[in-house]
């Protein structure tokens, strides 16, 4: 059994089965609600007249659903985070001809299939799916095999000049040797309908190397060199890369065209100057709020801020100053439902809690706004959000509406809280 988080990332528009109570049933007496789903929420453009209509375009305006008219605009089109529902940072993945998937010891291969060279070396494709690994992630690589005149294959993750994988054997499924010199963390095939061994390899990143998404032909167990003869090979499909869980296998051809029906939508922030905010806005005393948020990076944010002394959502791995500034004195945060631990005081301890990598829901509860006149997202200076929010909800505090927000915005995390 393979031994890593195998659960689903839900549904923003995605998923699973979305809850039939949502937050439109309360009453806002201020604050805003705001998912990246339907993509007709959002207009590429501040003034509202272009609505979005696909992926990877621009959010210049998102529709605050509360009613209350505190929509989130960014008037600097180069300031504007994207929607997107990429969840597979590969490309071509159904396609091993593209040249994207660097070849050496190949020829001639088509869209599955893998033709081993006539020559004596190593037959292998590659592709680099993350630049710099962050340290302590779990990385997963997962692609489907077949044997076509080759019965041996090996699916492995490259990091830093070494091999994490094993020789499988494609008529039945059966592990053999090491591909490199230590071994993954976890590993495991499954027969599908159609005859193909989906390999699924994670590794802890140790390091801050590239990761690569690799298959190696194989003559036979432990036999990755040898002497092809230009025809025979292996077939290949379906290659992705996920941090942290395995997701449902999404096809990606480019950044732009890639499945999008079962996957949700996000506001994708680049940590460099990406940002939304409101107008001038009245804010309560007593406020809660449910974020559905993805880091994609380790580097310190602020989430959400006023100006440079009020804000709330700040976390950094070494941070010592307060998660919240000018923003009540009794504001708690849990994350997936679970308060984070030490109350807390530090951003550090609000980074420690909120994994990179994978959807959460951030919930601050009993927060003081009432000194703030606007309210930004994603966008506090050198403390810019890398990472996605799929929903944003900030309303005046009702303990007992909290089970049911739990729930709806759980929910669009992949959580059943």
């Amino acid at each position: 059994m393979f031994g890593m988080n195998m659960g689903r990332l839900g549904a923003v528009g995605g998923y699973g089965r979305a809850a039939l109570w949502t937050p439109a049933q309360l009453n806002y007496v201020s604050g805003l609600w705001v998912e990246a789903a339907p993509l007709s929420n959002s207009y590429q453009d501040s003034a509202g007249t272009s609505v979005v209509t696909a992926v990877e375009q621009p959010v210049g305006k998102t529709i605050d659903r509360s009613g209350l008219g505190n929509h989130l605009t960014q008037p600097t089109a180069s300031a504007r985070p994207l929607v997107s529902a990429r969840v597979n940072p590969l490309i071509k993945t159904e396609d091993f001809t593209n040249a994207a998937w660097t070849k050496s010891g190949i020829t001639a291969p088509t869209a599955e299939k893998l033709p081993a060279a006539a020559q004596n070396s190593a037959h292998l494709t590659f592709q680099a799916a993350y630049p710099s690994a962050i340290i302590g992630l779990t990385y997963i690589h997962t692609v489907e095999l077949k044997a076509a005149e080759l019965g041996w294959a090996v699916a492995c993750i490259e990091m830093n000049g070494d091999s994490y994988g094993r020789y499988i054997n494609l008529a039945t499924g059966a592990f053999g040797s090491l591909s490199g010199n230590n071994a993954p963390d976890a590993i495991s095939a499954v027969l599908t309908a159609e005859g193909y061994w989906r390999c699924t390899i994670a590794k802890v990143a140790t390091t801050a190397a590239a990761v690569y998404s690799t298959v190696y032909l194989a003559a036979a167990n432990g036999g990755m060199v040898f002497l092809g003869d230009g025809v025979s090979g292996i077939l290949a499909r379906k290659a992705q890369m996920d941090i942290g869980t395995v997701k449902p296998y999404q096809r990606v051809n480019t950044s732009a065209d890639y499945d999008t029906a079962t996957f949700p939508l996000y506001d994708k922030f680049d940590g460099i100057d990406d940002g939304l905010a409101t107008g001038p806005i009245t804010l309560g005393s007593d406020m809660d709020c449910f974020i559905v948020l993805r880091r994609d990076s380790a580097a310190p944010v602020v989430l959400f801020s006023s100006d440079s002394s009020h804000y709330f959502g700040y976390f950094e791995a070494s941070g010592g100053n307060p998660p919240s500034l000018n923003a009540g004195s009794s504001v708690s945060y849990f994350v997936n439902g679970v308060g984070v631990p030490g109350a807390p005081t530090s951003g550090g301890q609000l980074s420690a809690a909120i994994p990179v990598g994978n959807f959460c829901l951030l919930e601050v509860r009993n927060l003081d706004l009432s000194t703030w006149t606007s309210l930004k997202v994603g966008n506090f200076g050198g403390y810019m959000l890398n990472g996605a929010i799929a929903a944003f909800y900030l309303r005046q505090s009702v303990p007992a509406d909290r089970p049911k927000l739990l729930t709806y915005f759980g929910n669009k995390a992949g959580l059943s809280l």
